[in-house]
């Protein structure tokens, strides 16, 4: 009888081991701690996000089955994100860190989320979107608002201001821009004039031309985004009617807008941390996996870039 039950114990144990596996149960690494399969997908393959990959890619990843950085597509489409999405589930991912291109993307996590799915947003947010465990990227707004209390200390309070936004609707851009204007509302800096750029540099120098005859008396120009100071710069090479003190404020702080600061031809710019937004989403996605509580949300910081420390943004933080 003894025998019997010793048995049918073993079976129940290997029973329960199966099911286990069956449903996704990470191995467990040593120590006896979980080792979750984390993936990464990125919005597409650019400066910023290369920069972000490199370093996920550089970071010490114990106690991680790491399935790799996919960037998909264009930045434009949804569908390969969507791909890799469903691609990650297959592979048995327990956690996926995304930079969302946007709200298209909601029903392929809910699928995952549905299997068990951890999901951390990177970058981009989903307004909104219950699924995600934690977002990790740039507060936008506190970086505006220190874009706004720059350009005031520099004008002293006073004077006009033309804006280059971003992409209209996109909240992260939309962010940017209204935590500048936040500021301004309390002093006497007039805005008189706002434009759209998508955030593109050719269209940066088509903006600049049409404040260059609308507004040349302007004392400062903010932009949303990084390339469009780019192409700002490059009209001012073409013609330039405005001031040669014009205070020109970017956000991003690319290694070119580094070095144009760094050269004179732009004044300031707010800069994120891609490396340290990609390896924060990449920690957090596998503690959320394995059970652990994890903030919700997570700033990964800004700072204003000025002539003092431009230097060390040359390359991405």
């Amino acid at each position: 009888m003894k025998q019997l039950k010793w048995l049918a114990a073993s079976a129940l144990a290997g029973s329960l081991a199966l099911s286990m596996t069956a449903c996704g149960g990470s191995p467990a690494a040593p120590g006896g701690e979980s080792k979750p399969k984390v993936g990464v997908i990125l919005k597409t393959a650019n400066a910023y996000f290369n920069a972000m990959s490199d370093g996920i890619n550089a970071m010490p990843k114990d106690g991680i089955d790491f399935l790799g950085v996919e960037a998909p597509g264009d930045g434009k489409d949804a569908q390969p994100q969507i791909t890799a999405i469903e691609g990650m589930v297959t592979r048995g991912a327990n956690a996926i860190a995304i930079a969302p291109i946007g709200p298209q993307v909601q029903p392929a996590l809910d699928r995952a989320v549905s299997q068990g799915v951890k999901i951390v947003l990177i970058d981009n947010d989903l307004p909104g979107w219950k699924g995600a465990s934690s977002y990790i990227g740039t507060d936008n707004l506190a970086g505006g608002t220190k874009a706004g209390n720059y350009i005031n200390e520099q004008l002293k309070g006073k004077g006009t201001i033309a804006v280059m936004s971003g992409v209209p609707g996109v909240p992260a851009l939309d962010a940017r821009v209204n935590g500048v204007l936040d500021v301004l509302k309390t002093t006497d800096i007039k805005v008189v004039n706002t434009l759209s750029t998508n955030c593109d540099q050719t269209k940066g120098v088509d903006v600049m031309q049409a404040f260059g005859s609308a507004n040349p008396e302007v004392d400062a120009i903010y932009s949303a985004c990084g390339p469009p100071v780019l192409g700002a710069i490059e009209a001012r090479k073409k013609s330039d009617p405005f001031k040669e003190n014009l205070l020109l404020v970017g956000f991003d702080a690319l290694p070119d807008e580094a070095k144009a600061i760094l050269a004179g031809t732009q004044t300031a710019s707010i800069a994120q941390f891609p490396k340290k937004m990609g390896t924060t989403a990449v920690t957090t996605a596998a503690a959320a996996a394995r059970g652990d509580k994890v903030e919700a949300r997570i700033d990964t910081g800004t700072e204003v870039v000025t002539k003092d420390n431009a230097q060390k943004f040359t390359s991405f933080q």
